[in-house]
């Protein structure tokens, strides 16, 4: 145990088999085999942390991403900003405080899940908040969504860990799902990219041949 499940100070290597905390005082066990874990302790205050952080994305959060997203009809790289601050404010204010207290396997995946959304769910969304006129109906859209399934999931993930319940299959299977959806994402982008240079230089070969070329 790194860390005090009561204060959640972390216990210095020397101090880490002593039956209680050097800081708090209070015993690190329940019993012989049974560890007490920061969120046997904390779970409740780590709700509240999360719906939170959740109140203060949605206002006055939800005001910000709209300025934001309306300033992009005018200079479309502005998008990028929008979504990357999103990533950091949702990562920030709903997820900090639960993956203090999750195991191992439970912060991989909350970690990993986040980013996969942000690269599918995310680009996606905030890549149609570029179009002029009705951009930012997509982006706010998706901006509510992430917000949604972020916060679903990582109150769900708080539940099943205080429970000692195991990552469930449908966990594992959307993650992989997701990493496919990434690697599709990022293949279309990709072919988009080359399509467009193909189409100007083919554009470009057939003016020169007409003679408009330098």
């Amino acid at each position: 145990m790194s860390s005090c499940p009561w204060c959640l100070e972390q216990i210095p290597f020397r101090w880490r088999k002593a039956p209680a905390c050097p800081h708090c005082g209070r015993a690190l066990q329940v019993s012989q085999d049974e560890l007490v874990r920061p969120i046997d302790v904390r779970y409740p205050d780590v709700v509240l942390a999360v719906e939170a952080g959740l109140r203060r994305l949605l206002m006055p959060g939800l005001l910000v991403v709209l300025a934001g997203l309306l300033a992009a009809q005018f200079f479309a790289p502005l998008v990028v900003l929008v979504w990357l601050g999103h990533l950091v404010a949702l990562r920030w204010l709903v997820v900090r405080d639960a993956r203090r207290v999750l195991g191992k396997s439970r912060r991989f995946f909350t970690r990993w899940l986040v980013r996969l959304l942000f690269l599918t769910v995310g680009l996606t969304g905030y890549g149609l908040a570029a179009t002029p006129m009705v951009g930012p109906i997509p982006g706010l859209a998706t901006y509510l969504l992430l917000n949604w399934l972020v916060s679903r999931y990582v109150l769900w993930s708080l539940a099943r860990e205080r429970q000692r319940l195991p990552l469930a299959l449908w966990e594992k299977a959307i993650l992989g799902l997701l990493l496919v959806l990434v690697l599709v994402v990022f293949s279309c982008m990709g072919a988009g990219v080359y399509l467009v240079f193909w189409v100007w230089g083919k554009s470009a070969a057939f003016w020169h041949w007409l003679g408009f070329g330098g």
